[in-house]
């Protein structure tokens, strides 16, 4: 049982960073010469998941166009599509943490 929330729980903590990766992102779509960010998420140990933010994906640059720097290089559909990944994701996950409740919660009823 504890394995099933630590592993919804690591899913909703990756789910969370990469949410609030794809909101800096959208936050700096105007900040001229941001580089946008991504999420990196990998299993771990038993299972849980890992995430880590860092550079955009290599060949993401900014470029000089008529003499200026381009504002950003935030793709607004890309991080659009990620955020509502992430609820579904974040929906999911927590559906396994309320079910695993309800059956811990069962099984003590049973026991007694």
């Amino acid at each position: 049982m504890i394995d099933i929330l630590s592993t919804a729980l690591s899913g909703l903590n990756a789910s969370r960073n990469r949410a609030l990766t794809a909101a800096n992102n959208l936050s700096n779509l105007h900040t001229s010469g941001f580089q946008s960010q991504r999420a990196h998420t990998a299993s771990g140990p038993g299972g849980n998941l890992a995430s880590t933010t860092g550079a955009s994906v290599p060949g993401e640059r900014n470029v000089v166009q008529n003499g200026s720097r381009e504002g950003s290089n935030v793709d607004i559909a890309q991080e659009a599509i990620g955020l509502l990944q992430e609820e579904k994701i974040t929906k999911a996950n927590a559906a396994v943490v309320k079910t695993a409740d309800q059956m811990q919660k069962t099984t003590i009823d049973l026991m007694a």
